[in-house]
């Protein structure tokens, strides 16, 4: 399918019922330089540091694996502090993802959109108790003269209107952008993996899992979105691998009480094409939560 694609062109390839937003586009086609959007932003992945969260959670992943036994609380201050070099004595693994932050408030009205600056979070997802993923994480915020950019200001208004457009329910007029910067590296020994934890949700109710911003001598890397169904299986409804410039938005959290789809996401892992070369996968996530809305009167 030629972009943009919505959940009406994937029901109708599919012949499902599928309610739930998904929009997958591309900046340049929505008005945006995709050059000066790339030179602005991708220098900026090489100065972000190593997510360490990832390889202690991996760690965590083997312990309890190989039923080895060890002290959940002496783990969780290990695991909370990202400053805190890895533990050698642990299986060793290498990070593959770099990472921060900018968190927006956005307010919306009939005449503007006002997005202000503000101070980032430590970030948990909504999972089990039981899932290291409930911890919350402290990640590095982004330089003002980055996140105050107007390319990005732009971008992020016309996120919050889309969002607002797809809000059928309720008219929608406060929101709360975080959007996570991720440089994720393949080696030839290691796949690039943005979602070790397979397909999930993040917890917001809505998200763009990926505004790809630059691709580097790499193959696979698949976005996918599923719908959870009443029994609890995954049905994949849409694939795309996407190209630099590319986005895809979907609702995320809670939305099947709205709609009727209770949608997952995932990417593929990604591998070197060239195993003597570098490759990566620099993207933009976002985290969107509505703040707050009027509900819209039932009059059937």
């Amino acid at each position: 399918m030629a972009l943009p694609i919505t959940e009406k062109e994937i029901a109708e390839k599919l012949s499902i019922s599928l309610r739930s937003p998904i929009l997958c586009n591309s900046i340049d086609h929505i008005g945006f330089d995709l050059a000066a959007f790339k030179a602005l932003i991708n220098p900026y992945f090489e100065t972000l540091p190593w997510d360490n969260y990832d390889v202690k959670r991996s760690q965590y992943d083997y312990l309890r694996q190989h039923n080895i036994s060890f002290d959940f609380d002496e783990f969780k201050a290990y695991y909370l502090d990202n400053e805190r070099p890895i533990n050698p004595e642990l299986p060793e693994v290498q990070p593959w993802r770099r990472r921060g932050v900018a968190t927006y408030e956005v307010e919306l009205s009939k005449d503007q959109i006002d997005v202000r600056i503000k101070e980032a979070t430590p970030f948990a997802q909504e999972v089990d108790t039981e899932d290291i993923r409930s911890l919350p994480r402290t990640f590095q915020q982004l330089p003002l003269e980055l996140v105050a950019h107007g390319y990005l200001i732009r971008f992020i208004e016309y996120i919050a209107q889309h969002t607002q457009e797809v809000t059928e329910y309720a008219d929608l007029n406060h929101l709360e952008l975080t959007l996570h910067f991720m440089g994720v590296v393949a080696r030839e020994y290691q796949a690039g993996n943005n979602s070790p934890e397979g397909p999930h949700e993040d917890g917001a109710d809505f998200i763009v899992s990926a505004l790809v911003i630059d691709r580097e001598n790499i193959t696979g890397g698949e976005s996918q979105i599923y719908e959870k169904k009443v029994d609890g299986s995954l049905v994949k409804v849409f694939g795309h691998v996407l190209q630099e410039g590319e986005f895809l938005y979907q609702a995320d959290t809670g939305e099947e009480k709205h709609y009727g789809n209770d949608l997952w996401h995932f990417v593929t892992p990604f591998h070197l094409i060239n195993s003597k070369q570098p490759g990566w996968r620099n993207i933009i996530g976002f985290d969107i939560k509505i703040l707050s809305l009027e509900m819209t009167p039932d009059l059937s």
